[in-house]
Formats: C-alpha cells, structure tokens, sequence
C-alpha cells in the first residue's frame, strides 16, 4: 500500500526533542522520497518553522492564511490576535523591532535569530 497523503494531528504530542526530531525527519522523507503529501496538525511552532514548506492556518473552519513558514510567521500581531503563538525567535525580533533595536528579517528559529544578535552586537561567530 502506497497511500499519496499522509495526515497527522498532533504527532510530537508528549514527545522529547528527539522524538520530535525522528517523527518529523521520518515525514521529510516520506514526502522528499516518495512524494507523499504530508498534512501536519501542530501547535508546536518551533518544529514547524523547522520542518513545513507551507502553513495554513484556520479560523471558524475558513482559510486566513497561506504560505510559507517566513511569510506566515512575520505576521506577528495576525497570529497573535488569533490566540496563535509565533516561534521564540520570531517573537523576540518582534518585540525588539517596535523598540527600534531589530533591523534584520524576520528570523523563524534559534540560529537565525543569534546570527543576526551577533552582526547587531558585532560579535563574529
């Protein structure tokens, strides 16, 4: 059996990182390999900034956004009226950028955001 679409809801619920880690590579694969669509139900925004190619998000059963993990998650204050959360990262150059201290993009995980602390702070890494 080869089904084409693969649908999880929740899947790294109760899971440590590296559990995380292994469900989501096995899903990488499973899509890059065999050209499996994957439809991921998560709350766990940091793994999907990691992991989607695209994001939906949904609201009373309508579509209210589209598209890439950058192009969604820029939409900070959207997310947040929603009752969403954005990953960490996003979220600190969020609020660092309506102080006036954030210049960069829009930074969707940990290392982005410490490359662009590091150039702000002129540290090399």
């Amino acid at each position: 059996m080869k089904p084409q679409v693969l649908i999880m809801d929740e899947p790294t619920s109760n899971l440590d990182p590296i559990g995380k880690q292994e469900v989501f590579g096995m899903a990488t694969t499973l899509n890059q390999k065999y050209g499996m669509t994957v439809i991921v139900m998560e709350h766990e925004v940091e793994v999907l900034a990691e992991f989607a190619d695209r994001i939906i998000v949904m609201d009373g059963g309508r579509v209210v956004m589209n598209g890439a993990p950058r192009e969604i998650f820029s939409r900070v204050d959207e997310l947040q009226a929603l009752g969403l959360r954005v990953p960490e990262a996003t979220a600190l150059a969020n609020l660092l950028g309506q102080t006036g201290h954030w210049k960069g993009g829009v930074p969707i995980n940990t290392a982005e955001a410490a490359r662009s602390v590091n150039e702000l702070l002129g540290v090399k890494a």
